[in-house]
C-alpha cells in the first residue's frame, strides 16, 4: 500500500499543556480534482460496507476489542492515478480504522462490496474520527476532574501528537490521543480540557481554562 500523504502538524499553546502536537483534519488518499457529489459515499452505502468490513475475520483479528471507524473513500482501479470524470463509477473502497487494541492505524480495501485485503497501516496516524471524538468525551465527562463541571457543555475533540522528549517523553507518546475540551456550543470559548489517551483508554490530565 502506498504511504498516504503526512499530516501538516501545528504548535497550539495550552495553559495547562504546551508540548503536545495537534493534527489538521485531511483526508488521505486520493484528491478530488474536482466537487462531484455522485463520488461521495452516502451514509447507508458506508454502513453496508462497514458491516461487511467489520464481519470479515482477518479485519475483526486486526481491529482487535477496540477501535474506532474513521472514514471510507473510493478509490480508483490499480494504477490509475485519479478518477477523472468517471469516478462516481468506481468499484474499489477503502475504509480506515484506528485499532485502540493494537495502537495502529487498519486499512481494509473492499471490491463490489467484498473484502479483498485487510492489513495493518504502520506509520501512519489518520485524522480523528467522530468515534475518536465521542470516546474521548466519554472518558472525559466521566473523569473525577471533571465530573459535575461539563452537564450541559458542548464537547469537541482533536488529535494531538505527544512530543518525544531528551530524557523524559510527553505522556501517551506514540499513542492514540485527543484534545477534548467542553463549550457553551460550537463557537463559546472552552471551559475545561482534557488530554485522554484512547490507546490506554483513559484521561491523561484533565482540568479548566483560565478565564478569557
Amino acid at each position: 500500500m502506498p504511504p498516504p500523504e503526512a499530516h501538516t502538524v501545528r504548535k497550539i499553546p495550552r495553559p495547562s499543556f504546551s508540548k503536545g502536537r495537534f493534527r489538521r483534519k485531511s483526508r488521505p488518499g486520493i484528491v478530488w480534482n474536482s466537487p462531484n457529489q455522485a463520488a461521495v459515499l452516502s451514509e447507508s452505502e458506508i454502513a453496508a460496507l462497514r458491516k461487511t468490513a467489520e464481519a470479515d475475520p482477518k479485519a475483526a483479528a486486526l481491529l482487535g476489542a477496540r477501535w474506532g471507524f474513521i472514514d471510507a473513500d473510493r478509490l480508483p482501479p490499480e494504477g490509475k492515478v485519479s478518477f477523472g470524470c468517471c469516478r462516481n463509477q468506481a468499484r474499489f473502497t477503502r475504509l480506515t480504522y484506528f485499532s485502540y487494541s493494537h495502537n495502529v492505524a487498519i486499512a481494509i480495501r473492499m471490491k463490489d462490496g467484498t473484502v479483498f485485503e485487510a492489513s495493518r497501516w504502520d506509520g501512519y496516524a489518520p485524522p480523528e474520527g467522530s468515534q475518536d471524538v465521542q470516546r474521548g468525551i466519554e472518558l472525559a465527562r466521566a473523569d473525577t476532574r471533571l465530573a459535575g463541571k461539563v452537564q450541559g457543555l458542548e464537547g469537541h475533540g482533536l488529535l494531538m501528537q505527544p512530543d518525544r522528549g531528551f530524557f523524559k517523553n510527553d505522556p501517551g507518546y506514540q499513542h492514540r490521543v485527543i484534545w477534548i475540551t467542553f463549550s457553551q456550543g460550537q463557537d463559546g470559548d472552552p471551559k475545561y480540557w482534557a488530554q485522554v489517551d484512547l490507546t490506554e483508554d483513559r484521561v491523561l490530565d484533565a482540568g479548566d481554562e483560565p478565564p478569557r
